[in-house]
């Protein structure tokens, strides 16, 4: 009745477990923990240090005691785990149909890049973060509407 009345197609399992997952993922609280997550996800560029480029100096060395910045590596970890959190339980309880919309694609294409990001800037394999420039899409394609 609430997925009638929310406009939602059933395209689900109809498994008890599965059936729960849906209830997870269209809850309340989930949403905004996700939503939150994307809105510190895109607040970060405050904070974070630039990409790193030898010979490239993003701060004058007399203002880098002004300048508020730390690793955000931790932050962006725990980040990574609720949107892999959302897109399980959204393949949980529909399977990989799921993705048979573009945002839903958009989605996990993004966090596939965010996730390499973490873990190559996180081992110092790689300086720049190529998905800072997706950061905006993680809001708009993680708020669903409940």
């Amino acid at each position: 009745m609430t997925d009638a009345l929310s406009s939602r197609k059933i395209t689900y399992r109809y498994d008890p477990i599965s059936l729960w997952w849906r209830d997870v993922f269209h809850s309340f609280g989930h949403r905004n923990l996700v939503t939150i997550a994307a809105l510190i996800h895109c607040s970060l560029v405050l904070f974070e240090q630039p990409s790193h480029r030898p010979g490239y100096v993003p701060i004058p060395e007399k203002d880098m005691d002004l300048a508020v910045m730390f690793t955000t590596a931790p932050v962006e970890a725990v980040i990574l785990a609720v949107y892999i959190f959302d897109i399980f339980a959204q393949i949980r309880f529909m399977g990989w149909s799921a993705y048979a919309t573009k945002w839903n694609v958009v989605e996990l294409v993004c966090t596939v890049i965010f996730a390499f990001d973490v873990l190559t800037s996180s081992t110092g394999l790689v300086h720049e973060q190529f998905s800072r420039v997706f950061r905006p899409l993680f809001v708009v394609t993680k708020r669903k509407i409940p």
